[in-house]
């Protein structure tokens, strides 16, 4: 079996645009703090913490959502591109949401498939 068949295997989102209850915590994020969450969920991407400069200057989140394609191979095309273009105008809130679960996931994925080595161990 070859390994390298598998590497650019395209993966899933995880839950839905419309999953908002899914989440109690990020739903209430959502709709009482959406600039918060857009903050937070870029700085995820960026690998360091919210401060207030994110808050302020919103990114747009339609370029966060193809960072977040990108990184997990989210799968990108035509199609998803309109689709992500009609979630960033109409659906904003819920793909907040949506990416901040997703981030969430692939974390905790991401973590519980890091196992130590007798030498970190030690």
């Amino acid at each position: 079996m070859n390994p390298m068949r598998y590497i650019n295997r395209e993966s899933v989102w995880n839950s839905n645009l419309s999953d908002l209850c899914m989440d109690t915590e990020v739903f209430i994020q959502g709709l009482f703090c959406p600039f918060y969450l857009q903050a937070k969920n870029k700085a995820t991407i960026e690998g360091r913490n919210v401060n207030l400069l994110d808050v302020c200057c919103c990114s747009n989140e339609y370029f966060t959502r193809q960072s977040i394609r990108n990184r997990h191979n989210l799968g990108m095309n035509a199609q998803t591109n309109c689709t992500d273009l009609a979630a960033a105008a109409c659906c904003w809130q819920c793909m907040l949401c949506q990416h901040n679960r997703e981030l969430r996931m692939k974390r905790h994925l991401t973590m519980a498939a890091y196992v130590p080595t007798t030498l970190e161990m030690e």
